[in-house]
């Protein structure tokens, strides 16, 4: 059922439904009770109906913008940990360690850089050419310490940093398998159709038509669980962790290549 909530389709049918919702408490309270000029009168717990979804739309938005953040740490942690591998590569008297670490972290960050995945597919693939690059780095550490170029300190250093940007790449992967409990996706849903109908049928009964209300319900609601199921999404959604670390790193790298061809 989670594959309701991520279709293209929800995000079009979802407004419409809502508004449906709010339109059909409306119509209802016209023709059943206004009328037929039969009285209804609130008893008190419509407006706590409409606190207690109020609270729960916002705890819903809370879990996906506390999970949006710790992707963006993850990957900020993530490009400080490709940068750590380049500046002690950097800081090597042997040139072939120098081109190998750099060369290794710039195929990393250009993997990150480069690739827009759009669906869990894609995304797959991505994590599994990082994958081989962080092989294919760790093998050439092994080379060179066997060559001689790397101490065993130095060899020691460069897998732990190594592996810590590979673990931190696998958190970056899981992070976007999380998703709002689809228990809470289901609340919210059913919630907002049901509230949107208890405003409609609350605003049914005045002898003038006063359309605010519903509006500001209807509109806040509709951005609010679209932004949910946006952030619930980073690899087709509009709201992304940045690059902006990837970036700066990337940069930073060629700026020294060009500094030292100037030498």
């Amino acid at each position: 059922m989670r594959w309701i909530f991520e279709s293209y389709w929800f995000g079009l049918l979802y407004p419409l439904v809502l508004l449906a919702s709010v339109a059909g408490g409306y119509w209802y309270a016209r023709r059943r009770y206004y009328k037929k000029q039969r009285s209804w009168k609130q008893s008190g717990t419509e407006n706590a109906i409409i606190g207690f979804y109020g609270l729960l739309l916002s705890f819903a938005l809370l879990i996906s913008g506390n999970a949006h953040r710790d992707r963006v740490n993850i990957v900020n942690a993530h490009g400080d940990a490709l940068e750590a591998i380049y500046r002690e590569g950097s800081q090597a008297h042997d040139d072939t360690v120098k081109l190998l670490t750099k060369d290794g972290v710039i195929a990393l960050l250009e993997a990150r850089l480069l690739a827009d995945p759009k669906t869990e597919a894609e995304d797959t693939r991505l994590h599994q050419r990082t994958s081989l690059l962080y092989t294919d780095l760790l093998h050439h550490v092994q080379m060179l310490h066997e060559k001689e170029r790397i101490t065993t300190d130095e060899r020691r250093y460069y897998n732990d940093v190594i592996l810590k940007a590979k673990g931190l790449d696998y958190r970056i992967q899981y992070s976007e398998m999380e998703r709002t409990p689809l228990s809470v996706m289901i609340l919210i849903t059913l919630g907002s159709l049901l509230t949107g109908l208890l405003i409609g049928f609350a605003n049914g009964f005045n002898e003038e038509h006063h359309f605010l209300i519903p509006l500001i319900f209807y509109t806040l609601t509709t951005l609010t669980v679209l932004t949910i199921r946006d952030l619930d999404n980073p690899t087709s959604g509009l709201i992304r962790p940045s690059n902006k670390k990837y970036e700066n790193v990337m940069m930073e790298i060629k700026q020294e290549s060009e500094n030292s061809l100037r030498r």
